[in-house]
């Protein structure tokens, strides 16, 4: 069974060894620094983007990718997540390959890690503390979401950069576009004003935007669809064990933000963001006990789990002791190798994960 697994060990050894190098500062690694980043990055996204027939929604991508292709789906007749049929269409048009999809998600994913990765001074651990569920799972699973969680990512960084109405703009496009592909997204508008220290005149200026921009969204993006669905995830009695196991570690990791990590950022943006965005995750962790279905909390879920390497990774940067330092590394790189054989051997779903096929490794 470990057999089957070991490309994904593979490279959760590469992103432990470069979190290691960084760690210890040795000097041939601070000499190559970029090329091993540019090494690391390109590896992960071959691993993500040219995967085959690895997901539980492999098999659904790929047949609405051939619709697409052969006319069944089109646009005068599609409502819903246009963003993904448009990926689609201009893939077919200009005669890419399927996983063309998966290598573009990818890409989005990556740059949304990346862009708050760098936020840090170790940046590789903040990979390795997401690498086993977060970029193993969700990013190689959950394809269409992936897009709208690297988005939103993206957008966060900005707002954890400076706060003005510029970058207030910038997030609402971003979660728009996000909102093309999966609309769970379009919870996260209210993120800035949790954020961002803000006068009278920039509140109106604020208020305004976003009611124009709900207008936007309402009658471009939604429609009675929309809420048929939403009423049919909340009706539905569908839940799993998985779930709530995740939403229960997830509403520890939003008292422990709350209660250690706030004690020792120092950046003002940040504080507030880890404050803010930890009482949202709250918030939405609890309704999954008001809902018959744990599926649609589930999804919304997914796009808090950055805040497992933001937390950790403040404690890690404020930490005046290099054990503790080495502590923190060591103890995520046995979780990630434990949550690894764990979840491949004992997970529900796992096999749609095994074993693990790239398109290049066909090829020979």
């Amino acid at each position: 069974m470990l057999l089957v697994q070991l490309p994904y060990h593979i490279i959760f050894i590469l992103i432990s060894i470069l979190a290691i190098f960084e760690n210890k500062n040795f000097n041939f690694y601070l000499k190559y620094k970029s090329f091993f980043k540019l090494f690391g990055l390109g590896t992960i996204l071959i691993f993500m983007g040219l995967k085959y027939h690895v997901g539980g929604d492999w098999g659904s991508y790929l047949n609405y990718f051939n619709d697409v292709s052969s006319g069944n789906i089109q646009i005068r007749n599609f409502s819903n997540d246009i963003g993904w049929y448009a990926l689609n269409y201009i893939t077919i048009k200009l005669n890419l390959p399927f996983a063309t999809l998966n290598t573009v998600a990818a890409i989005i994913f990556l740059i949304g890690i990346h862009s708050n990765a760098k936020l840090y001074a170790n940046y590789w651990l903040f990979y390795l503390i997401l690498t086993p569920y977060f970029i193993f799972i969700v990013g190689m699973g959950y394809t269409r979401q992936s897009i709208s969680i690297g988005l939103l990512l993206i957008s966060i960084s900005y707002l954890l950069k400076e706060s003005n109405i510029k970058t207030f703009l910038i997030f609402l496009i971003l979660i728009l576009i996000g909102s093309l592909f999966h609309k769970s997204i379009l919870i996260f508008t209210v993120l800035p004003l949790l954020i961002m220290k803000i006068n009278i005149f920039k509140l109106c200026i604020l208020i305004l935007t976003l009611y124009l921009f709900f207008l936007l969204t309402f009658f471009l993006l939604l429609d009675g669809n929309i809420f048929r669905r939403i009423l049919y995830f909340f009706e539905s009695s569908y839940s799993s064990f998985g779930a709530y196991l995740r939403t229960f570690i997830l509403i520890i990791l939003a008292f422990f933000n709350l209660l250690v990590v706030n004690k020792f950022e120092q950046n003002s943006l940040k504080l507030r963001f880890n404050k803010n965005f930890s009482i949202l995750l709250l918030i939405i962790s609890f309704l999954i006990f008001l809902s018959p279905s744990t599926v649609i909390i589930d999804r919304l879920l997914l796009y808090f789990h950055i805040l497992f390497s933001s937390s950790l990774l403040t404690i890690y940067e404020y930490s005046k002791n290099q054990f503790n330092r080495n502590f923190i590394l060591n103890l995520m790189i046995f979780l990630g190798f434990a949550f690894l054989i764990i979840w491949f051997s004992f997970a529900e779903n796992s096999f749609s994960w095994l074993p693990y096929q790239n398109y290049i490794l066909m090829m020979f």
